[in-house]
Protein backbone atom coordinates (compact mmCIF):
# COMPACT_ATOMS: atom_id res chain seq x y z
CA UNK A 1 0.00 0.00 0.00
CA UNK A 2 2.75 2.69 0.72
CA UNK A 3 3.99 2.28 -2.60
CA UNK A 4 1.10 2.70 -4.17
CA UNK A 5 0.27 5.81 -2.11
CA UNK A 6 3.48 6.69 -3.02
CA UNK A 7 2.81 6.71 -6.83
CA UNK A 8 -0.13 8.34 -6.30
CA UNK A 9 1.44 11.31 -4.68
CA UNK A 10 3.64 12.08 -6.96
CA UNK A 11 1.14 11.60 -10.03
CA UNK A 12 -1.34 14.17 -8.31
CA UNK A 13 1.76 16.54 -7.76
CA UNK A 14 2.41 16.34 -11.37
CA UNK A 15 -0.91 17.13 -12.15
CA UNK A 16 -1.44 19.23 -9.88
CA UNK A 17 1.07 21.57 -11.71
CA UNK A 18 -0.19 21.03 -15.42
CA UNK A 19 -3.31 22.26 -14.27
CA UNK A 20 -1.85 25.76 -12.45
CA UNK A 21 -0.09 26.23 -15.63
CA UNK A 22 -2.98 25.61 -17.82
CA UNK A 23 -5.92 27.94 -15.64
CA UNK A 24 -2.92 30.80 -15.61
CA UNK A 25 -2.57 30.44 -19.65
CA UNK A 26 -6.41 29.98 -20.24
CA UNK A 27 -7.85 32.10 -17.40
CA UNK A 28 -9.86 29.66 -15.86
CA UNK A 29 -10.92 29.53 -12.35
CA UNK A 30 -12.03 26.35 -12.14
CA UNK A 31 -8.59 24.76 -13.50
CA UNK A 32 -6.76 27.01 -11.26
CA UNK A 33 -9.17 25.81 -8.26
CA UNK A 34 -9.07 22.81 -9.22
CA UNK A 35 -4.59 22.73 -9.49
CA UNK A 36 -4.92 24.20 -6.05
CA UNK A 37 -7.00 21.49 -4.34
CA UNK A 38 -4.68 18.85 -6.36
CA UNK A 39 -2.02 20.55 -4.73
CA UNK A 40 -3.20 20.04 -1.38
CA UNK A 41 -4.33 16.44 -2.19
CA UNK A 42 -0.79 16.06 -2.73
CA UNK A 43 0.46 17.13 0.57
CA UNK A 44 -2.19 15.07 2.01
CA UNK A 45 -1.32 12.14 0.63
CA UNK A 46 2.38 12.75 1.60
CA UNK A 47 0.70 12.70 5.41
CA UNK A 48 -1.01 9.59 4.94
CA UNK A 49 2.25 8.03 3.88
CA UNK A 50 3.61 9.05 6.75
CA UNK A 51 1.16 8.18 9.63
CA UNK A 52 0.80 4.90 7.68
CA UNK A 53 4.88 4.52 8.25
CA UNK A 54 4.96 5.81 11.99
CA UNK A 55 1.82 3.50 12.72
CA UNK A 56 4.10 0.43 11.71
CA UNK A 57 7.11 1.10 14.15
CA UNK A 58 5.24 -0.56 17.61
CA UNK A 59 5.23 0.48 20.56
CA UNK A 60 8.19 1.96 23.19
CA UNK A 61 8.45 2.33 26.41
CA UNK A 62 7.36 6.10 26.26
CA UNK A 63 4.52 5.46 23.27
CA UNK A 64 3.23 2.24 24.85
CA UNK A 65 0.74 1.77 22.47
CA UNK A 66 3.09 2.39 19.33
CA UNK A 67 1.82 5.40 16.50
CA UNK A 68 -1.32 3.86 15.22
CA UNK A 69 -3.49 7.21 16.47
CA UNK A 70 -1.32 9.09 14.13
CA UNK A 71 -3.31 7.38 11.30
CA UNK A 72 -6.18 9.07 12.99
CA UNK A 73 -4.56 12.86 12.94
CA UNK A 74 -3.75 12.77 9.53
CA UNK A 75 -7.20 11.84 8.78
CA UNK A 76 -8.31 14.53 10.73
CA UNK A 77 -5.80 17.15 9.63
CA UNK A 78 -6.36 16.22 5.90
CA UNK A 79 -10.50 16.16 6.45
CA UNK A 80 -10.65 19.43 8.15
CA UNK A 81 -8.55 21.27 5.16
CA UNK A 82 -10.44 19.47 2.02
CA UNK A 83 -14.01 20.55 4.27
CA UNK A 84 -12.33 24.04 4.24
CA UNK A 85 -11.37 24.17 0.94
CA UNK A 86 -14.24 23.00 -0.47
CA UNK A 87 -16.16 26.09 1.39
CA UNK A 88 -13.92 28.46 0.19
CA UNK A 89 -14.79 26.86 -3.57
CA UNK A 90 -18.41 27.38 -2.66
CA UNK A 91 -18.09 31.23 -2.56
CA UNK A 92 -15.41 31.38 -4.69
CA UNK A 93 -18.19 30.12 -7.46
CA UNK A 94 -20.82 32.15 -5.91
CA UNK A 95 -18.83 35.19 -7.08
CA UNK A 96 -17.65 33.82 -10.73
CA UNK A 97 -21.52 32.82 -11.52
CA UNK A 98 -21.91 36.61 -10.14
CA UNK A 99 -18.95 37.78 -12.52
CA UNK A 100 -18.29 35.66 -15.07
CA UNK A 101 -15.24 35.48 -17.32
CA UNK A 102 -14.24 34.40 -21.04
CA UNK A 103 -11.92 31.32 -20.71
CA UNK A 104 -9.43 29.93 -23.35
CA UNK A 105 -11.20 27.18 -23.60
CA UNK A 106 -8.57 25.02 -26.16
CA UNK A 107 -6.65 24.42 -22.96
CA UNK A 108 -8.66 24.20 -20.30
CA UNK A 109 -10.50 20.96 -21.59
CA UNK A 110 -7.69 19.24 -22.71
CA UNK A 111 -5.72 19.73 -19.40
CA UNK A 112 -9.00 18.53 -17.07
CA UNK A 113 -9.57 15.54 -18.88
CA UNK A 114 -5.60 14.13 -18.47
CA UNK A 115 -6.19 15.38 -14.85
CA UNK A 116 -9.47 13.70 -14.99
CA UNK A 117 -8.01 10.37 -16.56
CA UNK A 118 -5.07 10.56 -14.10
CA UNK A 119 -7.09 10.89 -10.98
CA UNK A 120 -9.16 7.83 -11.76
CA UNK A 121 -6.38 5.53 -12.29
CA UNK A 122 -5.30 6.68 -8.68
CA UNK A 123 -9.01 6.11 -7.32
CA UNK A 124 -8.65 2.51 -8.63
CA UNK A 125 -5.32 1.86 -6.97
CA UNK A 126 -6.52 3.27 -3.42
CA UNK A 127 -9.86 1.94 -3.67
CA UNK A 128 -9.77 -1.05 -1.60
CA UNK A 129 -7.70 -0.01 1.02
CA UNK A 130 -10.20 2.95 1.74
CA UNK A 131 -12.47 0.74 3.32
CA UNK A 132 -10.10 -0.94 5.81
CA UNK A 133 -8.61 3.00 7.09
CA UNK A 134 -9.49 6.77 7.70
CA UNK A 135 -6.17 7.68 6.34
CA UNK A 136 -6.20 6.34 3.46
CA UNK A 137 -10.28 7.01 3.21
CA UNK A 138 -9.62 10.59 4.00
CA UNK A 139 -7.06 10.54 1.02
CA UNK A 140 -9.69 8.85 -1.21
CA UNK A 141 -11.71 11.37 -0.92
CA UNK A 142 -9.41 13.69 -1.78
CA UNK A 143 -8.94 12.13 -4.77
CA UNK A 144 -12.63 11.46 -5.59
CA UNK A 145 -13.38 15.42 -4.64
CA UNK A 146 -10.41 16.05 -7.80
CA UNK A 147 -11.99 13.72 -10.46
CA UNK A 148 -15.31 15.35 -9.52
CA UNK A 149 -13.58 18.43 -10.06
CA UNK A 150 -12.06 17.22 -13.45
CA UNK A 151 -15.49 15.96 -14.77
CA UNK A 152 -17.20 19.96 -13.23
CA UNK A 153 -14.96 21.39 -15.40
CA UNK A 154 -15.12 19.21 -18.28
CA UNK A 155 -19.13 19.33 -18.67
CA UNK A 156 -18.67 23.46 -17.81
CA UNK A 157 -15.95 23.93 -20.31
CA UNK A 158 -18.09 22.23 -23.32
CA UNK A 159 -21.13 24.17 -21.93
CA UNK A 160 -19.49 27.28 -22.46
CA UNK A 161 -17.74 25.95 -26.17
CA UNK A 162 -20.95 25.56 -27.49
CA UNK A 163 -23.46 27.98 -25.24
CA UNK A 164 -20.81 30.63 -24.49
CA UNK A 165 -22.41 30.61 -21.01
CA UNK A 166 -19.22 31.24 -18.63
CA UNK A 167 -20.76 31.68 -15.56
CA UNK A 168 -21.24 27.53 -15.31
CA UNK A 169 -17.78 27.64 -14.40
CA UNK A 170 -18.62 29.13 -10.85
CA UNK A 171 -21.47 27.16 -11.09
CA UNK A 172 -19.60 23.90 -10.67
CA UNK A 173 -17.35 24.90 -8.08
CA UNK A 174 -20.48 25.17 -6.46
CA UNK A 175 -21.84 21.74 -6.70
CA UNK A 176 -18.31 20.04 -6.40
CA UNK A 177 -17.95 22.19 -3.52
CA UNK A 178 -21.23 21.16 -1.64
CA UNK A 179 -20.44 17.45 -2.12
CA UNK A 180 -16.73 17.59 -1.28
CA UNK A 181 -17.76 19.23 1.84
CA UNK A 182 -20.25 16.66 2.96
CA UNK A 183 -18.06 13.78 2.81
CA UNK A 184 -14.96 15.28 4.29
CA UNK A 185 -17.23 16.92 7.40
CA UNK A 186 -18.34 12.71 7.88
CA UNK A 187 -14.48 12.10 7.76
CA UNK A 188 -13.79 14.68 10.37
CA UNK A 189 -16.76 13.77 12.91
CA UNK A 190 -15.36 10.03 12.39
CA UNK A 191 -12.20 11.03 13.41
CA UNK A 192 -12.86 13.21 16.42
CA UNK A 193 -15.19 10.10 17.91
CA UNK A 194 -12.16 7.92 17.61
CA UNK A 195 -9.30 11.09 18.96
CA UNK A 196 -11.96 12.08 21.83
CA UNK A 197 -12.08 7.66 22.85
CA UNK A 198 -15.69 7.59 22.09
CA UNK A 199 -16.95 3.86 22.10
CA UNK A 200 -17.03 3.02 18.10
CA UNK A 201 -20.70 2.45 16.06
CA UNK A 202 -22.17 -0.23 16.31
CA UNK A 203 -20.77 -0.94 19.90
CA UNK A 204 -22.66 -0.49 22.72
CA UNK A 205 -22.24 -1.13 26.63
CA UNK A 206 -25.85 -2.65 26.75
CA UNK A 207 -24.51 -4.93 24.05
CA UNK A 208 -22.09 -6.09 25.71
CA UNK A 209 -24.00 -6.95 28.82
CA UNK A 210 -26.58 -8.78 26.63
CA UNK A 211 -24.04 -10.72 25.34
CA UNK A 212 -22.39 -11.69 28.28
CA UNK A 213 -25.00 -12.00 30.70
CA UNK A 214 -25.19 -16.03 30.11
CA UNK A 215 -21.49 -16.92 30.34
CA UNK A 216 -20.91 -19.79 33.47
CA UNK A 217 -19.29 -18.58 36.38
CA UNK A 218 -19.61 -15.00 35.41
CA UNK A 219 -21.91 -12.57 38.02
CA UNK A 220 -21.22 -9.26 36.74
CA UNK A 221 -19.47 -6.79 35.16
CA UNK A 222 -18.44 -3.17 35.34
CA UNK A 223 -15.91 -0.89 34.66
CA UNK A 224 -16.25 -0.81 31.12
CA UNK A 225 -14.79 1.04 28.66
CA UNK A 226 -14.65 1.07 24.67
CA UNK A 227 -12.61 2.57 22.91
CA UNK A 228 -10.57 2.74 19.23
CA UNK A 229 -6.83 3.00 18.46
CA UNK A 230 -7.87 3.30 15.32
CA UNK A 231 -10.44 2.62 12.97
CA UNK A 232 -11.01 -1.23 13.12
CA UNK A 233 -8.81 -1.80 16.09
CA UNK A 234 -11.28 -1.56 19.08
CA UNK A 235 -10.44 -2.15 22.65
CA UNK A 236 -12.10 -2.80 26.04
CA UNK A 237 -11.22 -3.10 29.60
CA UNK A 238 -13.16 -4.33 31.85
CA UNK A 239 -13.96 -5.57 35.48
CA UNK A 240 -15.26 -9.16 35.73
CA UNK A 241 -17.49 -10.33 38.73
CA UNK A 242 -16.69 -13.91 39.86
CA UNK A 243 -17.33 -16.66 42.58
CA UNK A 244 -14.59 -16.61 44.63
CA UNK A 245 -12.11 -19.57 43.04
CA UNK A 246 -8.32 -20.23 42.17
CA UNK A 247 -6.77 -17.83 39.24
CA UNK A 248 -6.38 -20.62 37.00
CA UNK A 249 -9.98 -21.87 37.28
CA UNK A 250 -11.09 -18.61 35.54
CA UNK A 251 -9.60 -19.58 32.52
CA UNK A 252 -12.44 -21.01 30.87
CA UNK A 253 -14.73 -17.51 31.22
CA UNK A 254 -12.06 -15.23 30.30
CA UNK A 255 -11.47 -17.44 27.32
CA UNK A 256 -14.99 -17.78 26.53
CA UNK A 257 -15.64 -13.78 27.11
CA UNK A 258 -12.82 -12.88 24.79
CA UNK A 259 -14.02 -15.37 22.48
CA UNK A 260 -17.55 -13.68 22.51
CA UNK A 261 -16.67 -10.36 22.39
CA UNK A 262 -13.89 -10.97 18.99
CA UNK A 263 -17.11 -13.46 17.58
CA UNK A 264 -20.20 -11.23 17.81
CA UNK A 265 -18.22 -7.78 18.18
CA UNK A 266 -15.13 -7.43 16.33
CA UNK A 267 -13.48 -6.77 19.92
CA UNK A 268 -9.38 -7.81 19.21
CA UNK A 269 -7.78 -6.38 22.18
CA UNK A 270 -9.16 -6.61 25.47
CA UNK A 271 -7.97 -6.55 29.44
CA UNK A 272 -10.10 -8.59 31.79
CA UNK A 273 -9.83 -8.15 35.62
CA UNK A 274 -11.12 -10.50 37.82
CA UNK A 275 -12.53 -9.27 41.15
CA UNK A 276 -14.87 -11.51 43.92
CA UNK A 277 -17.24 -9.83 45.97
CA UNK A 278 -16.05 -6.52 45.09
CA UNK A 279 -19.44 -5.14 42.80
CA UNK A 280 -22.05 -3.67 45.23
CA UNK A 281 -23.28 -1.19 42.97
CA UNK A 282 -27.03 -2.45 40.94
CA UNK A 283 -25.36 -1.65 37.33
CA UNK A 284 -23.00 -4.07 37.97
Amino acid sequence: MKRKLGFVFLLNLLIAISEAIGGVFSKSYSLLSDALHNFQDSLSQLFSLIALILSEKGRTSKYTFGFARFEILAALINATIVSVLSFLMIVSGFKRVINPEVIKLSLLLPVSIIGLFANLFSLSLLHSYSKESLNIKSTYLHLLGDALSSIGVIVGGFLMLFFKIFWVDGLMAILIGLLILKEGIQVVIESLRIMLQAAPFPVHEEEIFELLKDVPGLRGIHHVHIWSLKDGKIHLEAHLEVDDMYVSETREIVEKVNKLLQEKLNITHSTLQLESQACKDKSC
